[in-house]
Order: structure tokens, then sequence, then C-alpha cells
């Protein structure tokens, strides 16, 4: 029996044509002369669309065809799934993360409202202290500006080990949503006796303004 050459010829309800290695395929031509001959360029494959005699199909007239949306990928990892389920309207999440230092005197900033968003806390967790935060027992956290507080005069005095935290909601207050551009920031009024660090969380969601 003869070895099979390496162009293949290729039928169906009617001739095709010969699928050859240098990325050609050939189709009988629409009279009874020679057949044409069609380039199928790298990561084309054969085919056509709706409004298109056969050809070598794009990539994106292949994503078309089958529905699939341009930059679809199969091997996200978790931190880009994580980036994109963040980046949706309405969706709680870890908001920032800042180390600050509790001592102080000072209003540091937390985050700050994205252009064309409004901002909801739903609440702050105070974490890993570097040194007991005894003394300190009044800090507000909200607008840089003080005049729209998601909670006032909070007592973190508690949190005295570097595995201490506190989670501070608000206990079912009524609370004002901040614009874009709005400034958060936890004020230090009476800070910690002894100097100490420690990490904010701010935890909320944005909505479309």
């Amino acid at each position: 029996m003869a070895r099979p050459t390496l162009n293949r010829r290729i039928r169906g309800a009617a001739e095709i044509g010969e699928l050859s290695q240098n990325g050609t395929v050939g189709r009988a031509s629409s009279g009874k002369g020679n057949p044409e001959e069609i380039a199928i360029a790298a990561s084309n494959v054969l085919g056509r669309t709706a409004a298109s005699a056969l050809k070598g199909l794009t990539p994106t007239e292949q994503r078309t065809i089958l529905g699939v949306e341009s930059g679809s990928t199969g091997d996200q990892t978790g931190a880009e799934i994580k980036t994109a389920y963040e980046g949706e309207d309405s969706v709680e999440h870890l908001l920032s993360t800042t180390v600050v230092d509790m001592k102080t005197v000072a209003a540091p900033t937390i985050y700050t409202v994205p252009a064309s968003k409004i901002l909801v806390i739903t609440k702050v967790v105070v974490r890993t202290p570097t040194a007991s935060l005894a003394g300190g027992v009044d800090y507000d956290i909200g607008d840089k500006v003080g005049t729209n507080f998601f909670k006032s005069t909070a007592d973190l005095s508690a949190l005295t080990t570097v595995t201490s935290y506190m989670v501070i909601t608000t206990d079912n207050a009524a609370l004002k949503t901040h614009v874009a551009a709005v400034v958060i920031a936890i004020d230090v009024i009476t800070g910690s006796t002894a100097a100490a660090n420690a990490t904010i969380e701010l935890f909320g969601y944005l909505i479309a303004a």
C-alpha cells in the first residue's frame, strides 16, 4: 500500500480542494476552470461568516461566530478574578488598607472616592497594632473635612496586643454616602499613649454617580 502524502484531498457535499503544509487550501472555482487557492494565515481557520465566502477566518471572526467576548480567557488567576469582581458596582469588598500612626494628632487619608462614583462605607477594621493603643479613646472616621462621619469618637483603647483587632460598625445609625473625590480619613483626636501604628481596612462598595 502506498504511503499517504502530506496533502489530503478534502471532500464534502462538493469538492473543496487540497489542504497543504504551506497554509493554503484549494476549492473549486465558480466555473469549470482551475480551482482557486485560499491563503490560511497563522491562527486562522477555514470557514465562512454569514456574509462571506469560504476563507481564512481571523481570531476576531472566530470569536464572533462562537459568541465569545473579545479578551475572554480560560486561565484567569485569582487576582484577576478578584479585580474584575471588585470592579463591579454595588459589590462590597475591601477598598483600602492603610498603616496609620495612632498616637499623633492628625487626619491621615485612608481612601479617596473615584470619579463618577458614590461610596457606601459598611465597616472599618483596625488590626495589628505595633504597640498598645491604651489611651486612644477618640478617633473619627469619615470625610477629611469633618462634616460626614461614618463613626465618630471611636474608642480603640482596648487594642493592646499585636493580635487584637476591632470591627467598627454603626449600629443601624442613619448615615450619608460620600461623593466622588471626597477624601476619607481617620482623624486622631485623642491618640494612644504609646507610639503605635495600626492597619486600617476600609470596607464598602461603590455605585455609579
